[in-house]
């Protein structure tokens, strides 16, 4: 008796060679496909570290090809808001010379910073700006003047800070500010400042002089630009001169007020024209 195959037997050996093959055909495909991914990535990461390399060379050699050429010094300094300073003064303080390479100048401007407020007590700040390719620009910050104090023919201003900055100036630089006259003492001068700051804004843009002049310590002697002249304890003047402005309207000549104690007024004599006015 003949037996009959099974048809699905016969076949499956090749349809699980068929599968094995596909599945190969597949795997290979995908290794080729990460080996050329994988070149790719290579060749790219190569590509970008030429490409710094390259850019850092360039840089390398422009950089030293400015530092060694006439372009990378200092040929010009100009000086911004110096007020009542001259540009050789400002410059020759500072310490920076023509021929001072640039980049180092401009990592060293709190050195010039310092020097010259240091020197100079009416610069408040520097701001030092490099204007390629060879100039050097110092724009100065100065403090504000609020008043100037008179030694012999010349002036000095007194800087909102209380400092008094050390130029003298002719009468004919000074500005309409009021002017501390006959200190010579710093000691006189800094209390008197500190009443000084105390008067109301207004009524201190109407004084012509603060003269020390003085019958006592505690006195405080104001000259007025309206020609009057107010006396007051330096104690107590930066709250009782707020009277005076009421006080005014009701003068008829150029009057003493004497704020010390109370507040009363009387016209000037020529005494005291001679005594406060001089």
């Amino acid at each position: 008796m003949t037996t009959k195959k099974d048809p699905q037997k016969e076949i499956t050996p090749w349809l699980n060679y068929q599968g094995k093959a596909q599945k190969k055909k597949v795997q290979s495909k995908k290794v080729g496909k990460s080996l050329t991914k994988l070149q790719r990535t290579r060749r790219r990461n190569i590509f970008l570290k030429l490409g710094l390399l390259l850019t850092i060379s360039v840089l390398v050699v422009a950089g030293l090809a400015y530092y060694l050429s006439p372009y990378s010094l200092v040929q010009k300094i100009e000086v911004q808001n110096k007020s009542d300073l001259t540009d050789a003064e400002v410059v020759q303080t500072s310490g920076i010379n023509s021929g001072d390479h640039i980049l180092f100048t401009y990592v060293s401007q709190n050195s010039v910073k310092q020097r010259l407020t240091k020197r100079y007590p009416s610069i408040k700040d520097v701001h030092l700006e490099i204007e390629l390719p060879t100039t050097v620009k110092l724009r100065l910050v100065q403090h504000r003047t609020v008043a100037y104090l008179k030694q012999g023919l010349v002036y000095r201003k007194i800087l909102q800070n209380g400092q008094i900055a050390t130029e003298n100036l002719p009468e004919t630089q000074i500005k309409p500010l009021p002017v501390f006259i006959g200190y010579d003492k710093a000691d006189d001068l800094t209390a008197d400042l500190k009443t000084f700051k105390k008067i109301p804004k207004d009524i201190r843009n109407g004084i012509k002089y603060i003269n020390e002049r003085v019958a006592k310590d505690t006195q405080m002697v104001l000259v007025m630009k309206d020609g009057n002249v107010i006396l007051g304890d330096k104690r107590t003047l930066g709250n009782k001169i707020t009277l005076y402005p009421k006080i005014k309207v009701s003068l008829k000549a150029a009057s003493l007020v004497d704020l010390e104690i109370g507040a009363f007024s009387k016209p000037l004599s020529e005494n005291d024209k001679k005594t406060y006015n001089s």
